[in-house]
């Protein structure tokens, strides 16, 4: 504690501490329009009102309850519900009441004391501290105004609570920012997925078909287990709807689970299994240990996989709209409905590979970021708390914290550790190479195409191939770079594109395949999202891979420049704003270009480099 700081009472503080009253206490109930009344669910955790949590009462009941008026300055804290919760009384709120669950603090009108830090000081670890210790440390639901007035609390002079303040209005507006992006960025994540995830279900292409689940396999469940036959304790983990994918609480033996399995249906290894009531829909892929499940509640579709594959049918559980087949929402899903559910897949079980080799990419990419996003959430919260600490203990400089200057995102693209960029970018040229053969598409993979798959890698997957693009004929192009990688290729023995009939091809060396196995190896999990961006690429002949990458660098352009563009807007940029040779093009294949990537989940996050015009020789 610096010099000069006291340790003062609330109570010593303040000319009244007193609580709210509930209006049923004096004869009164809600209503729908009048004066605010104030819970503690209307405050949020960052002390801000929530206008459509707040309640209402009538004038008279507002009067009534004269002891719990607010006054512009109060200060709010929560002592019963969620506890400590703060919030600070302004006009814009006003009239307003308030109940019992929430101490009404209202300081002294002296000029040493500035409300806003004590506001502040409830929000500490130093008073959550005295708040476990009146306890024995034994967390409690409700605390007595006798209580709130015994917290001490840090006191410096008035000049170093205004300063103190500043900086902290200044941080946490900072915080609240960074908070508010990561929260954004996370839904986007979230929403991408969904969104391809539905696009791929409503909009089946040519040879695919449609059936009710129950013609593609028949409804089971597992033999019921009664309550006296299972243990806390055992052998084989009983799942019950409480517990389907979480932890058992129940078991069942050895013995009853060998004659069950036998003798009556039971899941096979890669089964689908889903919730049929609480939450509809839940699903788990059945992995073949031993575990038994609550029958009627848990099922399965025992499918045919010659007809639609467990994986896909994994994913369409997600998609699917449970609530269809009844017309209202459902609390349990019976047999005969769920066997009345229309799936749509393509007969083509090589295509339902490939749409679940998508998903999968993508499903992996989402919840890497939000796994990158929560921690964030996680770390500007504790970060928020620590600013709080230093604080009251007289710590604060005048400086922000480092994590506040700048809302640091995270880097993208990113670059990949042992690996230099140039031979990360030939690899990705190979795997590129390896799907167009595998496909028999080789005749659509020529150094234009190289060229428009690395952009994609770099500008889509978020992998740094040290590519600096601009904005030419072909799309965004850094040839210079690509003729520094394949020239690196060739000596290493990797291969080299050759010119034949008029078009570059690519040639394999005795290295070809070492180059492979090491860029799979660096890429570790992103190797997933480069195939599943190859398998969409593949089929492109050179000028649908020049539209659709264009339209990608120029639609992130607008975003990079902060802008929220209309399809029009993106087309304008991709092919009146681009070169004179895009509008050759017509305007439609721009359009389709569109539809395209964002029914494939390929939508620009607007990050990354910038695609610029192209400097010329003479400037």
């Amino acid at each position: 504690m610096k010099h000069k700081w006291e340790i003062r009472r609330l109570g010593d503080l303040s000319d009244v501490i007193t609580k709210g009253t509930t209006p049923t206490s004096v004869g009164y109930g809600f209503v729908d329009e009048g004066i605010n009344f104030v819970k503690v669910e209307s405050i949020t955790e960052n002390g801000q009102f929530i206008p459509n949590k707040l309640a209402r009462i009538t004038d008279i009941c507002h009067q009534a309850l004269k002891r719990s008026q607010l006054k512009k300055g109060d200060i709010l804290f929560s002592i019963a519900g969620a506890l400590g919760r703060t919030a600070y009384v302004t006009d814009d709120i006003l009239p307003a009441n308030t109940n019992q669950a929430l101490s009404i603090i209202r300081l002294k009108s002296s000029n040493d004391v500035l409300p806003e830090f004590i506001l502040k000081a409830l929000e500490t670890g130093i008073v959550f501290a005295q708040i476990k210790k009146l306890k024995g440390g034994v967390a409690q639901q409700n605390l007595s105004l006798a209580q709130v007035q015994g917290f001490q609390i840090p006191l410096p002079p008035l000049p170093e609570q205004q300063r103190i303040v500043a900086i902290l209005d200044e941080a946490f507006a900072a915080i609240a920012t960074a908070k508010e992006n990561a929260e954004k960025n996370l839904q986007n994540a979230r929403e991408l997925f969904e969104s391809y995830l539905q696009s791929v279900f409503a909009k089946p292409g040519d040879g695919w078909e449609e059936k009710k689940l129950g013609d593609i396999g028949k409804v089971s469940m597992c033999k019921r287990v009664f309550k006296d036959q299972t243990t806390t304790t055992g052998d084989i983990p009983f799942y019950k709807i409480g517990t389907f994918g979480k932890e058992p609480n129940a078991y069942i033996s050895k013995e009853i689970y060998d004659e069950f399995r036998k003798k009556f249906s039971f899941p096979k290894k890669g089964d689908i299994l889903i919730s049929a009531s609480g939450t509809i829909g839940r699903r788990v892929k059945y992995d073949g240990e031993p575990a038994y499940f609550q029958d009627s509640n848990i099922v399965w579709i025992d499918n045919d996989e010659k007809q639609v594959l467990n994986d896909y049918l994994y994913h369409f559980y997600v998609a699917c709209n449970w609530d269809s087949t009844k017309g209202a929402t459902i609390s349990r899903l019976y047999n005969d409905n769920l066997k009345q559910i229309k799936i749509v897949f393509p007969k083509s079980l090589a295509e339902q590979h490939a749409i679940v080799g998508r998903l999968e990419a993508l499903s992996a990419e989402t919840g890497r970021l939000e796994e990158i996003y929560q921690q964030k959430l996680a770390d500007l919260e504790e970060l928020k708390k620590s600013i709080l600490q230093k604080a009251f203990a007289g710590e604060l400089t005048e400086e922000l914290p480092k994590e506040l200057k700048e809302d640091e995102d995270i880097p993208f693209p990113i670059r990949m550790r042992g690996i230099s960029a140039t031979d990360l970018h030939a690899g990705i040229l190979a795997m590129a190479y390896q799907s167009h053969e595998s496909n028999n598409r080789l005749d659509n993979y020529g150094y234009v195409k190289a060229e428009k798959i690395a952009h994609m890698v770099e500008a889509y997957v978020g992998i740094d191939l040290d590519r600096i693009p601009v904005k030419e004929a072909a799309g965004p192009n850094d040839y210079p770079h690509l003729k520094r990688v394949t020239s690196r290729a060739q000596k290493a023995g990797f291969f080299d594109f050759r010119r034949e009939n008029n078009r570059y091809r690519l040639r394999k060396y005795r290295r070809f395949d070492e180059l492979v196995t090491r860029t799979r190896q660096t890429l570790g999990d992103q190797a997933n999202a480069v195939d599943g961006l190859l398998r969409l690429m593949v089929p492109m002949d050179t000028q649908q891979a020049e539209i659709i990458c264009t339209v990608f660098a120029a639609w992130n352009n607008l975003l990079i420049e902060g802008k929220q563009p209309v399809d029009e807007e993106i087309v304008f940029e991709a092919r009146e704003n681009w070169h004179p040779d895009k509008l050759q093009i017509s305007r439609e294949k721009f359009f389709s270009a569109i539809n395209w990537l964002r029914a494939n989940g390929i939508v620009p996050n607007g990050k990354g480099k910038k695609v610029i015009a192209k400097v010329s020789k003479k400037s």
